[in-house]
C-alpha cells in the first residue's frame, strides 16, 4: 500500500492585534488545504496513503484542495493530526466534495456505475500519526492494530452496504450515514450489527433523504459536515449544509443522531481527529476544504471561528502559561500553537500573555505611553503605576505560526521573535 508524505515546512508572520471581536470557544483544529490563508496552512497534519494535496479539478474554486481518494480503486487513505486532544465535547466541520468520475486506465474492472466506498471523519486513538487503516469497505479506518480506538460519523456510497436496495446504485438508495464507537471489546472491523448499547460500526445507519440522494451528495458540489460528539450526554449529531448554489437549499440539516448507553465504550479519550477514505472495485473522489475543530460542541448553523481572533477558555489538552517573576512562559505541548508563546519580561509591570486561537495578546498591568504597535512589534515605555488596563497601543504581541512563538520584551519594548512552524509529513 503506497505511503506519500509531503513535507511542508513554513515561517508564517501574522499581524496579531488584541481588538479581535470574542467567539465563544476557541479553535482547536483550524486548517485551510486550498492555502488561500496563510495563517491556517496544513502545517500540522499526517497524509498517509493516497492523501495529497491536489489541483482541483471538480469545481472552479478552490485552485487546491486536499484529495484523500482520487476515483482510482483500492485507494486507502486517513489524514491526521499531529497534536492529540482529550476532549469532553466537540464539534468537528469539514468541507467535503464527494466526485464520481472513474479512471478507467488505472484498474482493469472498475465499476463504471456506481461510487464507493465512502469517507470518515473520525476522532481515533491511533498509535501515532502515520496509522492507516484497510481500502474498500474499511475506508482507510478499520482493520488496522495501530487504530484500536475510536468513533466516527461515516458517509457510505456504496450500494452493496446501503439498507434499501443492495443490488444496484440506480434507485438512488445507496448513500447512508452511520456512527461508529469501537474499541478493544467491539474490535476495529467495520461489520454491520453495532448499536448504541454495545458499540461497533454502521450505528444508527440511515438512508440519506431524497433531496440528497437526488440532488447529489455525489457529484452535488461542495457540503459543509458538521459532526458533533458530548461524551457527557452520549450523543452524536450529523449535520449538512450545501456550500454553493446549487445545493444550498440543504442548511444545518440533521441526518442523524444518536445517544449511547452507559455501556457503550466512552466517547471521550485520548486521540487525533482525522478524514480516511477508501475506494476499491468502485471509485469516488474524496476532496476536502477545510477542517475546524472547537470544544464545546455548539449548536448547528453556528459560525465558524476566525482562527487568530477567538478568545475563549483553555480546553483540555492545551497548557496557558506559568507567570514568574513578572516573566510569563508559555510551553507547547504536542506542537499546538495555544499556549507556547514566550510573552517577555516587562520591567516597571507585569505582563501575562493569553493565547487566543493562535494569537498572543498580553495585557499590561500599568498605563502605557507613547506605545506603538506594528506588525507585532510593540514599541513603548510602561510606567510603574498599577492601574490594571487592557493595553491597546502596547500589546505584547507575538507571531504563531503552528508551532512555537518566542519573543523578547526588554525595558517595554517588545519584539517579534523568530516563527518556527510545525512540521507535517505526509
Amino acid at each position: 500500500m503506497r505511503r506519500n508524505r509531503f513535507l511542508f515546512a513554513a515561517a508564517l508572520a501574522l499581524a496579531a492585534t488584541s481588538a479581535g471581536v470574542a467567539q465563544a470557544q476557541m479553535p482547536v483544529v483550524s486548517t485551510d488545504f486550498t492555502l488561500q490563508d496563510m495563517s491556517r496552512l496544513p502545517t500540522n497534519w499526517t497524509l498517509n496513503g493516497y492523501a495529497r494535496l491536489e489541483l482541483n479539478t471538480v469545481s472552479a474554486t478552490p485552485l487546491v484542495d486536499l484529495g484523500i481518494t482520487n476515483n482510482e480503486g483500492n485507494n486507502a487513505s486517513a489524514v491526521w493530526t499531529n497534536d492529540t486532544f482529550m476532549l469532553p465535547s466537540f464539534t468537528m466541520w469539514a468541507d467535503v466534495n464527494i466526485d464520481f468520475h472513474p479512471h478507467t486506465t488505472a484498474l482493469a474492472g472498475v465499476d463504471m456505475t456506481c461510487p464507493a466506498d465512502g469517507f470518515a471523519m473520525a476522532f481515533a486513538a491511533t498509535t501515532d500519526q502515520y496509522s492507516l487503516g484497510g481500502g474498500g469497505g474499511s475506508i482507510g479506518l478499520y482493520g488496522s492494530d495501530d487504530i484500536p480506538q475510536f468513533i466516527a460519523a461515516e458517509v457510505n456510497t456504496w450500494y452493496g452496504n446501503d439498507l434499501d436496495d443492495t443490488s444496484t446504485c440506480t434507485t438512488g438508495k445507496n448513500v447512508t450515514f452511520e456512527f461508529t464507537n469501537a474499541d478493544s471489546n467491539t474490535g476495529n472491523g467495520r461489520s454491520m450489527g453495532g448499536d448504541t448499547n454495545a458499540g461497533g460500526a454502521y450505528i444508527g445507519q440511515v438512508t440519506a433523504p431524497d433531496a440528497l440522494q437526488k440532488m447529489g451528495l455525489v457529484n452535488g458540489g461542495w457540503f459543509r459536515y458538521q459532526w458533533d460528539v458530548d461524551s457527557t450526554a452520549g450523543t452524536m449529531d450529523l449535520y449538512l449544509t450545501g456550500l454553493q448554489d446549487s445545493n444550498k437549499a440543504i442548511q444545518n440539516m440533521k441526518v442523524n443522531s444518536v445517544k449511547f448507553a452507559a455501556s457503550a465504550p466512552k466517547l471521550m479519550f485520548k486521540g487525533r481527529f482525522g478524514l480516511t477514505a477508501g475506494t476499491g472495485g468502485g471509485t469516488q473522489g474524496t476532496h476536502v476544504a477545510q477542517v475546524v475543530v472547537v470544544s464545546p460542541a455548539v449548536a448547528p448553523g453556528t459560525a465558524l471561528p476566525a482562527a487568530g481572533t477567538t478568545t475563549g477558555a483553555t480546553t483540555a489538552g492545551t497548557t496557558t502559561g506559568t507567570t514568574t517573576g513578572g516573566t510569563t512562559t508559555g510551553a507547547t505541548t504536542a506542537g499546538t500553537t495555544t499556549a507556547g508563546t514566550t510573552a517577555g519580561t516587562t520591567t516597571a509591570g507585569t505582563t501575562t500573555g493569553t493565547t487566543t486561537g493562535g494569537t498572543t495578546a498580553g495585557t499590561t498591568a500599568g498605563t502605557t505611553t507613547a506605545g506603538t504597535t506594528t506588525a507585532g512589534t510593540t514599541t513603548g515605555t510602561t510606567t510603574a503605576s498599577t492601574t490594571a488596563g487592557t493595553t491597546t497601543a502596547g500589546t505584547t504581541t507575538g507571531t504563531t505560526a503552528a508551532g512555537t512563538t518566542t519573543g523578547a520584551t526588554t525595558a517595554g519594548t517588545t519584539t517579534d521573535g523568530a516563527t518556527t512552524a510545525g512540521t507535517t509529513t505526509a
